[in-house]
């Protein structure tokens, strides 16, 4: 029976999706099924997430000199995609009107294509394995206008682990879900609804997306490292009952609209089949983890040949007038490509580098150049 369902999910969603979805160029390497990704607690929808990052490719070939943003991403194994060029920008939630940067980042590749999104560690060196985690892949379920039989909707949660409420840019994770539900289901507890620890008292639920008797709208609260409620609401209410239970979840300004339950769709991300390790292999990772000293400073072997085989790529396309800032031509005899670098050894630095390509020579070489006035002086060889 199971198989049978699986079966017809299967056809059911893949027909959905080749129907319903033009896929963009960006979102060739991510699920069809995808909605977003979660960092943590912060929610982000995969319009966001294109957004982001177009800017980041935008940025990365028509702004020069080189910002801040898009900075390298070192770490492309985790993307199982070897010798690329991957480049993280920052993740901005939908409802914040400040502009701080904030932990959670998108990472593209040199096409602008995105490979996932991530939360850095600002107290160690960026990109270091011990020092980001990897976003969820997330979807919605269907909603009820689709009139989905019950055991397809069984089936999807079975086989795509909810991890709770979806709430705009914030997730209500299932943990207080379950508190709530364990509280509704021991009756003695009900008696005593006021002394609800680290919760305003349930309220009278008066609005229209739920039918029910007597429906109570309870407040949320975030929890501190502890795990003990931190005095802020969450901006969203679980709407239930003492005799059917949880009905749902509301948020928004005047907390009227539906909350959707999270899908964990981790397990659609493609992911080669690990290739064993050659003696070879060991020593072209040794050798990409070797450092470059160039002007006082240490590059990553590794980084220096990425942008090598990216400029040896658009040499053999033909250099073509796109607008890009890629190459620049210095003395009439000297192409150049600016290096992108991580995110930490960007910081406050007045130089920038370059991989400069000889047309009288024929080969590459690493260049470098001061900042002086908020201009980039002529690049000088390493």
């Amino acid at each position: 029976m199971l198989l049978k369902l699986s079966l017809v999910f299967t056809i059911f969603w893949l027909y959905h999706c080749v129907t319903s979805k033009k896929i963009p160029f960006s979102d060739f390497f991510l699920p069809l099924s995808i909605d977003g990704y979660l960092c943590g607690e912060n929610l982000y929808n995969i319009l966001s997430i294109r957004d982001a990052a177009t800017k980041a490719h935008r940025s990365f070939l028509f702004e020069s000199p080189p910002s801040k943003f898009p900075a390298y991403f070192e770490d492309w194994s985790t993307f199982s995609v070897v010798d690329e060029i991957f480049l993280t920008w920052p993740l901005i939630l939908s409802d914040r009107s400040s502009s701080t940067i904030g932990r959670d980042r998108v990472v593209i590749n040199s096409k602008g294509q995105i490979m996932g999104a991530i939360t850095v560690d600002f107290d160690e060196t960026v990109n270091s394995a011990s020092n980001y985690k990897k976003c969820t892949p997330i979807s919605f379920n269907p909603s009820p206008e689709e009139n989905l039989s019950a055991d397809l909707d069984l089936f999807w949660s079975k086989e795509y682990p909810t991890m709770g409420y979806g709430c705009g840019p914030y997730l209500l994770p299932n943990l207080e879900i379950d508190r709530l539900r364990i509280f509704i289901s021991n009756r003695h507890l009900t008696r005593q609804v006021q002394y609800m620890r680290g919760t305003d008292q349930p309220r009278e639920y008066t609005g229209n997306l739920f039918n029910g008797d007597k429906l109570l709208a309870y407040n949320p609260y975030k929890k501190n490292e502890l795990g003990s409620a931190s005095g802020q609401s969450m901006p969203c209410r679980i709407i239930f009952n003492l005799s059917e239970g949880i009905k749902g979840v509301i948020y928004g300004a005047n907390l009227d609209t539906k909350c959707q339950k999270v899908f964990d769709i981790s397990k659609l991300v493609y992911d080669p089949p690990q290739i064993p390790v050659t003696i070879t292999d060991y020593e072209k990772m040794e050798e990409k983890n070797r450092e470059y000293s160039c002007a006082n400073e240490m590059l990553r072997l590794g980084l220096v040949l990425n942008f090598i085989n990216f400029a040896k790529a658009q040499i053999s396309r033909g250099l073509v007038d796109d607008g890009s800032q890629y190459p620049i031509l210095q003395d009439s005899n000297l192409l150049l490509w600016p290096i992108r670098l991580p995110e930490k050894l960007n910081d406050n630095l007045p130089i920038i580098f370059a991989v400069g390509y000889s047309l009288n020579d024929k080969k590459f070489e690493v260049y470098y150049s001061l900042l002086l006035l908020d201009k980039y002086i002529k690049y000088t060889k390493c």
